[in-house]
């Protein structure tokens, strides 16, 4: 009896030695690092004189000290928000016509957003890019909205327009991919040159509210083509791939929609 005591006094403690090794045994280099969960968050309101609501749309920060938010506000001077570790100030120059949609940076001194656009002044301003010191327009000849911006680097930028195209950026000029619909391109996301996704939706224009598609948009190198479609009707199934934000982990895509993560 003594001695089947002893072997289980032995097992356990062996079994918790080998515990504690693994969990404070360094990850390797290509491992993510281990951190606790036990995180403590602050809740900050925006606010400014006049100005009825707020909404963020899209955030990028090069360091906790260096964190920009973007998204729509009532007026123009509004729209852009810089946070410096203390506070929160306006950008009052940096605001595109109605909204920022999205956001991209690189740098801290290398970053770009893009919107909505008001108006029939040219150039149209609805890509800017900060360049460490101010927002400077970026000229194009699109006329439409642009929802999404994805890239490896300044020179190699994907924007994507409420009208089912997608324009590549290559730091002079612009090349326009036609995905064949008239999806708004919500999101684009990569891990390469050749492996790059985007997601779209759009309504039917004889019943806007009755149908609507989704797509899933993958990009071969040369076009971008439906990987996956769904057409949902009034009283019909849930599309079971996602259309909203998508994210690579390089081994998979990770996308999510109002019905769930995928």
């Amino acid at each position: 009896m003594r001695f089947f005591n002893v072997i289980i006094l032995f097992v356990t403690l062996w079994t918790l030695f080998s515990e504690c090794r693994r969990q404070t045994t360094e990850p390797r280099p290509s491992e993510p690092d281990t951190t606790s969960h036990d995180f403590t968050w602050t809740m900050d309101t925006i606010t400014y004189p006049t100005i009825f609501q707020i909404g963020p749309n899209a955030i990028w920060g090069s360091d906790t000290n260096d964190v920009w938010l973007a998204g729509h506000a009532d007026w123009w001077k509004a729209r852009v928000w810089h946070w410096d570790g203390k506070t929160w100030t306006p950008y009052e120059r940096a605001g595109l016509g109605v909204s920022v949609e999205d956001m991209i940076g690189f740098a801290s001194d290398d970053i770009w957003l893009c919107g909505r656009r008001i108006g029939d002044a040219f150039p149209i301003e609805t890509i800017k890019h900060w360049d460490g010191s101010r927002w400077n327009i970026v000229n194009h000849n699109y006329e439409q909205h642009i929802r999404s911006v994805w890239g490896t680097s300044s020179t190699n930028l994907f924007f994507g327009f409420i009208d089912g195209k997608i324009a590549h950026y290559d730091g002079t000029g612009f090349t326009t991919y036609d995905t064949k619909t008239k999806a708004q391109i919500l999101d684009i996301y990569g891990l390469d040159n050749k492996r790059i996704f985007a997601t779209g939706i759009a309504n039917d224009e004889q019943q806007p509210f009755d149908t609507t598609y989704y797509y899933i948009f993958r990009f071969d190198g040369s076009k971008f083509i439906v990987n996956n479609f769904f057409m949902k009707t009034k009283g019909s199934s849930n599309p079971v791939f996602p259309f909203n934000k998508l994210w690579w982990d390089k081994s998979h895509l990770y996308g999510i929609s109002a019905y769930g993560l995928y």
